[in-house]
């Protein structure tokens, strides 16, 4: 599981280009569109389950 973002080298995304990113692709940054996954037969549970965890963990960094 991505413990990593909470190393102290590893760069957060800021929040503000990740509400950029978000309000212009309509998704989470580094997660797949809704539409994306549902074409892509490729998409692993597995990898998609570990995306959400580094995700949350970031956040959580943030209010360290």
């Amino acid at each position: 599981m991505p413990d990593y973002v909470f190393e102290e080298n590893y760069t957060l995304t800021s929040l503000e280009e990740t509400a950029t990113y978000t309000k212009e692709h309509k998704h989470l940054l580094e997660i797949s569109s809704a539409a994306k996954m549902e074409a892509d037969t490729k998409n692993k549970l597995f990898d998609i389950i570990d995306t959400y965890i580094r995700d949350s963990k970031a956040r959580v960094a943030y209010g360290s």
